[in-house]
């Protein structure tokens, strides 16, 4: 069974990256030929990563590379003492090497403070606590602004996390987004993104749902089932024909090389892969 759980996820890989290579439609926009790429002084300083459903890609200078394959549906990332982990399934693994942090069913993630927060069923606390569910609405999105530690819900509100005073949001069904630039802070509720402090205000609309924001290389940008945008300007950086993004993060660039890169060079070496034609990952 394992043997087969292996062969279909090479097998599901290579078909993925064939698309990619087959579609010069994914080139034109990775290099902005289609669309403007962001611009701003420290435009090669941060990579992209995200995950669509099991995979887990990035978007570097170079352009699009698969790095690893998870057995489960991925459903957020988040940095923890200057390494990138990821949960799903029933843990949070290092996204990297693949080891269990922590055990665990966790929807969303977020480092604040010292450590490390995770939400799902009516609850939000540290991932290195046990805690009883306490029943309440199902939290979607973990973020902190103004040095807060913020929590949406399947309500479509948005709290403080330890006082539980509300913050705002739509109360039309499920947040699946925060993020904030200065002191304003977004947030995502199917295809929609809305400014929480202008009285819930429409910024933009998608052609289908929001799963993810982020700030990368000083610009916010958005993610779903339609691919990668930058939110303000609508200049797509990833679209192909199954652009499903479940999450995303953007990482300094030197922690990407670093950790990242020359390790999966140095396996793909081992497994005799093409360096950025993709790798089953743990």
């Amino acid at each position: 069974m394992k043997t087969k759980l292996i062969g279909n996820r090479k097998r599901r890989l290579e078909e993925l990256m064939k698309e990619a290579i087959e579609d010069p439609k994914i080139n034109e926009i990775i290099e902005g030929k289609e669309s403007k790429p962001i611009k701003t002084k420290n435009d090669t300083e941060e990579v992209l990563i995200f995950s669509n459903r099991d995979i887990i890609q990035a978007i570097d200078k170079k352009g699009l590379l698969t790095v690893l394959v998870r057995p489960y549906l991925i459903k957020d990332f988040s940095m923890f003492k200057g390494r990138l982990y990821d949960c799903g399934n029933r843990s949070i693994k290092g996204t990297l090497d693949g080891k269990t942090l922590v055990d665990g069913v966790f929807d969303v993630i977020c480092e604040y403070g010292n450590t490390l927060y995770g939400g799902g069923n009516g609850f939000v606390h540290s991932v290195f606590v046990s805690s009883s569910n306490k029943g309440g609405y199902q939290v979607t999105a973990l973020y902190v602004h103004n040095n807060k530690l913020l929590y949406a819900d399947s309500q479509g509100f948005v709290y403080d996390a330890f006082s539980s005073s509300k913050i705002g949001g739509c109360g039309k069904g499920p947040i699946n987004a925060l993020c904030s630039i200065g002191p304003i802070l977004y947030y995502a509720y199917e295809n929609k993104i809305h400014e929480i402090y202008a009285n819930d205000a429409e910024l933009k609309t998608r052609p289908s749902k929001v799963n993810a924001m982020c700030i990368h290389n000083g610009r916010l940008i958005d993610g779903g089932d339609y691919g990668i945008f930058d939110t303000i300007t609508g200049n797509a950086l990833y679209v192909n024909y199954n652009p499903k993004v479940d999450a995303m993060i953007s990482i300094p660039a030197d922690l990407f090389q670093d950790e990242f890169l020359s390790k999966i060079k140095e396996k793909a070496d081992m497994e005799s892969g093409g360096f950025r034609s993709g790798l089953g990952g743990p």
